[in-house]
């Protein structure tokens, strides 16, 4: 099979390179997939809820950033935009808050910060709050059971079941 000893080392070098090719392929970073902006978002997890109103949308400033569990100094530093949603003008205890962050490594901070620091007001009217994250984007949702609920349905079916999330209950 083997004319001389070259042709040994010529296959035993192959089969090395090869070996390492691919793994160096399987060694790739898993990328999450773009999600678009918050308005975007908002827009179809409204969409997949069958709410065809537009909702009232604001944007979160730094100092604002107490509101969700966050200092100023680690919005500033990891948020490149910030957008609430609410389904009525009147009621703006309920929201969608959804955060873009500089990189997936800056999100992941954020969600921590955000699930650990979160503090429910001792009149807040919501029953519950959902926690989510993927890729760049953290989101919250605050409302009654059922719509918290399906507002992380509509996001899980976005991020095909790959976000992370951790739900809260008001405990007042």
């Amino acid at each position: 099979m083997f004319n001389n000893d070259n042709d040994k080392k010529i296959l035993i070098i192959v089969a090395v390179f090869t070996a390492l090719l691919f793994t160096l392929a399987s060694c790739g970073k898993k990328m999450t997939e773009p999600m678009g902006n918050a308005h975007d978002i908002a827009e179809r997890i409204y969409h997949r809820m069958g709410m065809t109103n537009e909702p009232y949308e604001s944007d979160i400033t730094a100092s604002e950033a107490y509101l969700i569990g966050l200092s100023e100094e680690s919005f500033a530093e990891n948020v490149t935009n910030a957008k609430v949603f609410y389904q009525s003008e009147l009621c703006t205890q309920n929201f969608l808050c959804i955060l873009e962050a500089n990189s997936e490594a800056s999100a992941e901070a954020l969600y921590s910060d955000i699930c650990k620091n979160y503090d429910w007001a001792p009149c807040d009217p919501a029953d519950s709050a959902v926690f989510m994250r993927y890729g760049k984007h953290v989101l919250i949702a605050k409302d009654q059971d059922d719509k918290t609920h399906s507002i992380c349905s509509a996001f899980m079916a976005e991020t095909k079941n790959s976000a992370s999330v951790i739900y809260s209950e008001n405990p007042m």
